[in-house]
């Protein structure tokens, strides 16, 4: 179909004899078919060939995010020729670079030859212009050690992603590397470092101004926080991340959810596989603004999970006047075939549970409860949702609907992100529905204009 398209707009905008009028496109509607291309690479390719006007929205989406790696998958030689093609003054498209993703794990070539540390390779992209919102660093050794100088990119950088897993990081580096960004919006600091020094003298520092979105998965950068004078209350959008096969840190994590440091948090997510309400939870008493509460990577234990939670919010009647969305994402990867099961009677209980307390006003504010999938479309999760829907006799999308009845005969639930599976075939039906993914989502490396969603039900 988009190939039909183009090829009636490329006959559209070619001249016209002088005995006939050229019918005129408006730039909008050009624009509006090439952002409904923007994950389609040969097609992009197409139309900035097509007609010079086509160009510049084609750059938008073809160069919008640069990775550049120097590890086990890739050697140097890539990173060298692409900083020898932006030297070029023909290179036209660097002001179109929205995203520099920088993968360094080596410090030496294979003869033994010194190459560009992390930061003078990021130092050399600002030298030649390139001026991304967005940076992700998977560095095996660059925060091993405070930054000398002002870091390259600071000036223009907003949303900033570190990887820890695998490398060597010290924390006080990681913070002063952060605090000289002074345009920061967004920060998210993952994974598990090989080897990790703590605070040994944390500095007189200041959070950068702007920044209100924060995910980390290292307890020290929230109590870190806590040491800030006066107390940083940009914060509106707190992630509080598990690392793979570790439990939350529950004291930790509430020693800054109770300080006030947390006044101004209006999202909370936590990303976890165990979440238990009674005895380890979240403490949220002092969350008055708290307005979306999101909590992923659930496995079978998700309607458990859900109301676990509401019973810590019983303990919270502030959060409960101004709580407006519960989302909970199921993860189905990994969830062998064999094991995972439909748990109808917990999500019928869960229904009950949501509904009662909104019918008894508890949550006068509450107005969706969304139940997504945690999970990228894969071959494993086809065959998983496949093989549920033939064990509930019904698209899993359309039985959470039937179970969660009462939420959504209060207009409450949104199935959204879960394909359409016929009981009788395993076979995938798919249905679209376009949706926004602003940066204010959860994940700092999507920021595509649309994106697909499965199965969307209100």
């Amino acid at each position: 179909m988009y190939e039909a398209v183009l090829r009636a707009l490329f006959f559209l905008c070619l001249p016209s004899p002088p005995q006939f009028s050229m019918l005129y496109i408006p730039p909008e509607i050009v624009d509006f078919i090439i952002d409904e291309l923007w994950d389609d690479k040969p097609a992009l390719k197409t139309c900035s060939c097509v007609y010079r006007d086509w160009l510049p929205r084609s750059r938008r989406y073809l160069f919008a995010s640069v990775t550049l790696r120097v590890d086990w998958y890739a050697g140097v030689s890539k990173m060298d020729t692409f900083l020898s093609l932006i030297s070029s003054p023909l290179a036209t498209f660097l002001p179109y670079i929205d995203e520099v993703r920088l993968t360094h794990k080596w410090n030496a070539r294979d003869d033994g030859s010194p190459m560009l540390s992390p930061g003078d390779t990021l130092a050399a992209l600002q030298i030649r212009g390139v001026r991304p919102s967005r940076l992700y660093l998977d560095c095996r050794s660059y925060l091993s050690h405070p930054p000398a100088g002002t870091p390259a990119l600071t000036s223009s950088v907003l949303h900033l992603a570190i990887q820890m897993e695998g490398n060597y990081v010290a924390l006080d580096s990681i913070a002063n590397y952060v605090c000289s960004f002074p345009l920061l919006q967004s920060l998210k600091i993952v994974g598990r470092p090989s080897d990790v020094n703590g605070f040994s003298h944390p500095a007189v520092l200041t959070l950068p101004s702007q920044l209100h979105t924060f995910y980390t998965s290292h307890k020290s950068f929230t109590d870190w926080l806590l040491t800030l004078n006066p107390p940083p209350t940009q914060i509106t959008k707190l992630g509080i991340l598990q690392a793979p096969s570790d439990g939350l840190d529950w004291p930790a994590v509430n020693r800054y959810l109770t300080s006030p440091c947390a006044a101004g948090i209006e999202t909370l997510v936590f990303d976890t596989t165990s979440f238990i309400g009674s005895i380890h939870g979240p403490e949220l008493q002092n969350l008055r603004r708290l307005r979306h509460l999101v909590i992923n990577q659930l496995h079978v234990s998700a309607p458990n999970t859900l109301r676990n939670l509401l019973s810590v919010l019983e303990t919270a009647p502030t959060v409960r006047g101004t709580l407006e969305t519960i989302t909970l994402s199921r993860a189905f990867r990994n969830c062998p075939v064999a094991t995972c099961t439909f748990p109808a009677q917990e999500w019928r209980e869960l229904d009950a549970a949501v509904a009662d307390s909104v019918e008894a006003h508890e949550y006068p504010r509450l107005r969706r409860f969304v139940v997504n999938t945690a999970d990228e479309d894969s071959c494993d999760l086809r065959d998983v949702l496949g093989q549920l829907a033939f064990e509930v006799g019904e698209p899993i999308a359309l039985a959470l609907q039937t179970h969660l009845g009462r939420c959504a005969h209060h207009g409450l639930l949104r199935v959204e992100g879960i394909p359409n599976v016929p009981s009788v075939s395993p076979k995938v039906v798919w249905t679209t529905a376009k949706y926004d993914t602003s940066p204010a989502g959860l994940d700092l490396h999507s920021r595509r204009r649309n994106g697909r969603r499965l199965a969307n039900i209100r």
